[in-house]
């Protein structure tokens, strides 16, 4: 019975300090968001019979956004997770399509100081397509770390999409045809 009690004494010290902890960070506020895209993805790939197309993506990401504030109003972090539920890739002259997925998704955070845009990171798979006869194109996976001007500091992990491999894209338009 003691070992009990003192577990329950030592749990609510340790929530006592949590919620202290985070009063004294500032509030913090959730809010919902989301866009759409349609444009071309890979201009010029060219069919069996010599006739260009391009590759189009249409895609619509939804995120939920924590926003941490400072007590004096400022903006200390946002934390970004997105998904995309839908996603496709359609040849512009024929309509043949390639869905995008599964498990698209990726958490973008925003650091401030002084309410001032310090950092932006992102990780997580953007985008995936799964092409036949090539295997899983991705596009910005791994961690990417950008200053406050979205310059980037730096880039790991697997990514088809800057600098693309030329066989990525060849699987790409290739599927389509």
């Amino acid at each position: 019975m003691k070992f009990r009690m003192t577990i329950a004494v030592a749990v609510a010290v340790l929530l006592a300090g949590t919620i202290a902890f985070a009063q004294g960070n500032g509030r913090v506020v959730e809010s919902i968001g989301g866009e759409t895209w349609l444009g071309v993805f890979i201009p010029g790939c060219v069919d069996d019979n010599g006739q260009a197309f391009d590759v189009i993506n249409d895609y619509e990401a939804t995120w939920r956004d924590m926003t941490r504030y400072e007590k004096n109003g400022d903006i200390a972090q946002i934390v970004r997770t997105v998904t995309f539920p839908k996603d496709v890739f359609t040849n512009s002259v024929t309509g043949k399509t390639l869905v995008g997925g599964p498990g698209e998704r990726n958490e973008v955070r925003f650091v401030y100081a002084a309410g001032v845009l310090v950092k932006i990171t992102s990780s997580g798979p953007v985008l995936r397509v799964n092409v036949p006869g090539y295997g899983p194109v991705f596009i910005e996976t791994g961690h990417a770390v950008f200053d406050g001007n979205h310059m980037i500091i730096s880039n790991t992990g697997h990514n088809d999409y800057h600098g693309w491999p030329p066989e990525a894209v060849v699987a790409l338009c290739n599927a389509l045809k």
